[in-house]
């Protein structure tokens, strides 16, 4: 049961991981524009 607990926190962990990276992405891509000008 615990051990079942902990793969779904990971998952959950992977996936807010994932969107922080997004995140990330669309911010360096804005700079990106920005220094471009």
């Amino acid at each position: 049961m615990a051990l079942q607990e902990l793969l779904v926190t990971e998952k959950k962990y992977v996936s807010d991981l994932r969107e922080v990276l997004k995140l990330d992405d669309l911010e360096k891509e804005k700079l990106e524009e920005l220094s471009d000008e």
